[in-house]
C-alpha cells in the first residue's frame, strides 16, 4: 500500500493524531465528571450525618492539640 501512495504514512499519522486528541478531551470530560459524582457523594445525607462528621472533625482537632 504505502508503495502505491508514499504519502498515507502521513495521513495514517495526521489520523492517529485526531483520534489521540478526541480520547483526550473524552477522558478529560469524563473526569470532570466522576470528579463532580464524586463531590455529591461526599455530602452528608442528613442533618444526623452532618453532626457526626464536625463531631469526628473536632475530636481530630483536639487529638492534634
Amino acid at each position: 500500500m504505502l508503495q502505491d501512495d508514499p504519502k498515507e504514512i502521513l495521513r495514517a499519522s495526521r489520523d492517529a493524531d485526531k483520534i489521540h486528541e478526541y480520547v483526550l478531551e473524552f477522558e478529560k470530560e469524563n473526569s470532570q465528571v466522576v470528579a463532580v459524582e464524586l463531590k455529591r457523594d461526599s455530602q452528608p445525607k442528613s442533618l444526623g450525618e452532618l453532626a457526626e462528621r464536625l463531631r469526628i472533625r473536632e475530636l481530630g482537632e483536639e487529638l492534634e492539640r
